[in-house]
């Protein structure tokens, strides 16, 4: 199994125009190519932990977080593969550029003794 998990820095007061876009345009897509969401969040502080010191630190940004799961590593470039040249995808491309103002993408694999 393979988790790919995405952080998104939204534009200012466009969360509501990125939330509309993941359910309008992207949620279909994920369904149509196999793409299983695991879980979606907004995020606007995190914490940093540095021995006895905890700091709880604002973004400055908000983020949009989502998790997707895969039954491997070929199957998620498939996934990709269609995902990026699909039409309504294509037609949403300019759109996506003005309210995602970063990304970034992290891939797990599970630890097979937490299996």
């Amino acid at each position: 199994m393979i988790y790919e998990l995405r952080r998104y820095g939204i534009a200012e007061n466009r969360m509501v125009d990125m939330e509309e876009r993941f359910r309008e345009v992207t949620l279909p897509l994920f369904k149509k190519y196999g793409i299983e969401l695991v879980g979606c969040l907004h995020t606007t502080r995190h914490v940093q932990v540095c021995g006895d010191q905890v700091n709880e630190v604002p973004t400055g940004k908000s983020q949009f977080v989502f998790m997707m799961s895969f039954a491997d590593a070929h199957s998620r470039q498939a996934a990709w593969e269609g995902y990026h040249a699909d039409a309504d995808f294509l037609a949403a491309r300019q759109e996506q550029a003005e309210i995602i103002e970063s990304m970034d993408i992290e891939v797990f694999e599970v630890v097979p003794s937490a299996d």
